[in-house]
Parts: C-alpha cells; structure tokens; sequence
C-alpha cells in the first residue's frame, strides 16, 4: 500500500471503530504495509477447502474483536417464558449450558395461564418456550435454541458461520419442528399418515431412521462436537421414549444418557423438578 494512501486509512480508522461499535457496522480488513509485503496481489494466501482466501490475522479489523456495545450491554435483558414439565425444559437446560443471565416468567398450565391475554400478547399460540431479548421476542423451540446459542458464542455451543458444521447444526436444528415433531404427532394421535408426496416429513419410518442413522455415529449428532442441537434433541428423546412416542431403541437410549449426564443438564432437571413441586404444592 502506497505510504498516503496508509496514512489516510489509519486516520480514518479510529472513525470506522466508533461506527463498529456504536453502530454496528460491517467489518473492514485493514492491512499494515508489512502484511501487504508478505501478501502481495500474486502471493495471496491459497483458498482453503471452502473456497475462502485465509485473511492475514494481523492489523484485521472483525466484528468478533469489536462486536455490537449495545448489544453487550444489553445481553443480560434476557427473560425466559417457562413452564416445568413441558418443552421448555430443553430451553432451561440450554441456558444452564450457555451459562446465561436471564429472569424467568414462569407459567402455571394448571390454571390457564398461558391462554390468558398477557402471554397471548407474548405468543399468541399459548405456547412454551419463549424469550423476549430486549426488544427482540422469540418464539418457536428451534429458534430459541438458534439465537440463544448464538447469543453467548464464548459457550461453543454453535459452530460459527463459515465452520463446515454450521450446516449440519442448522438442518438438525430445523429438522426437530419440520420433521421430528409432525411425525410424531400424527403417529401419537394414530392419524392415518398422508402419501410421502404430500406430507412434509415423508413418513414417520424414514424421518425415525434418518436420525438414528445420525445418532449412530455418534457421540453427539455433529460427531465429536456438543452443540445446542443436542441439548434440544437429548431432552426431546428423552421425554417422547418415557412416553412411548419413539421407541426406546439403544442407539437412542445411549444418546439421551450421554446428554443428560452433563452437569448442567443435570442441574437443570433438578431445578425444574424444584418449580414442578412447588406448582403442585
């Protein structure tokens, strides 16, 4: 880089971090002059299995380095919508994982809260989990799961965009709500299933065995790597093979047992067991 032109970047560039951190504006790569004599144009680094140009670390402005102040501020301004006993145990766990500051608004079903207008006004659909980040409201399990583990990247619990695992943790994120659940409602309520061409999991047979296939090569779904996505499918395993929903083959019955021996899903579970009996009481 020409000796001016470096001299303008670099007294512009305290102006570009302000705007990154107040406003959260896009990264820009800065090179200093000794990286752009290590990489010239014709000797840049060679493009990784992804087809990305590895960028030189030193002298790079990243939006992980300064990411959003307001947003870190206001990480804590976290509340959680719950009830024990019901989906939103998974959510529980996940945030014991993520090690999250949050408030919880705890729901009693027994009494109908969650179909009274001030948690319509939160989900209309009356339904647990929910979260309300402070004016972002969040619903739908997967989704929860997707921008809370997203929410405390320092947890590792989701692979970061670019990461060769980032697909894979979003289909078995999605493939929970478009696929898993469908099957098992129809196959619970004895429904007779609708022909594959039409139905939006196939049928339940092919959604059970696509994901013990999965499950079978274990440890986690993503192999070696824990992720959100198995905090989600460890405790949803566990709770539909207690109830006979899915049947409770050892592939399965492995998987939920190594999920759930992790302390924080342990502590989790006690907690919630806690809340159900003092609902109860």
């Amino acid at each position: 880089m020409k000796p001016f032109l470096h001299r303008v970047l670099m007294a512009w560039r305290p102006l570009y971090l302000r705007g990154l951190l107040l406003d959260g504006l896009p990264p820009l790569p800065v090179t200093t002059p000794s990286d752009a004599a290590r990489y010239p144009r014709s000797h840049r680094p060679p493009a990784t299995a992804a087809g990305r140009h590895a960028a030189p670390a030193v002298g790079t402005v990243s939006a992980l380095d300064f990411p959003n102040r307001r947003f870190l501020m206001n990480r804590s301004d976290l509340t959680f919508f719950h009830a024990p006993n019901t989906r939103s145990g998974g959510t529980r766990a996940l945030l014991e994982e993520l090690g999250a500051d949050y408030r919880m608004h705890v729901l009693d079903f027994k009494t109908g809260e969650q179909r009274q207008s001030d948690y319509l006004a939160i989900n209309p659909m009356g339904k647990v989990p929910a979260i309300r980040h402070g004016e972002a409201l969040v619903t739908e399990q997967p989704a929860v799961f997707l921008y809370l583990a997203d929410l405390y990247p320092e947890a590792k619990l989701a692979p970061s965009i670019g990461d060769p695992l980032r697909g894979p943790y979003l289909r078995w994120l999605v493939f929970y709500g478009s696929c898993f659940e469908p099957a098992l409602i129809d196959k619970a309520m004895q429904r007779t299933p609708a022909a594959p061409s039409t139905s939006p999991y196939g049928d339940y047979d092919t959604m059970l065995k696509t994901l013990t296939d999965q499950l079978a090569r274990g440890p986690y779904l993503l192999g070696e790597t824990f992720t959100a996505a198995d905090v989600l499918w460890g405790t949803a395993l566990n709770w539909t093979t207690k109830f006979k929903l899915v049947p409770e083959l050892p592939v399965i019955r492995a998987y939920v047992e190594r999920v759930l021996a992790r302390p924080a899903m342990r502590r989790a579970a006690e907690k919630d067991a806690e809340l159900a009996a003092a609902q109860a009481a």
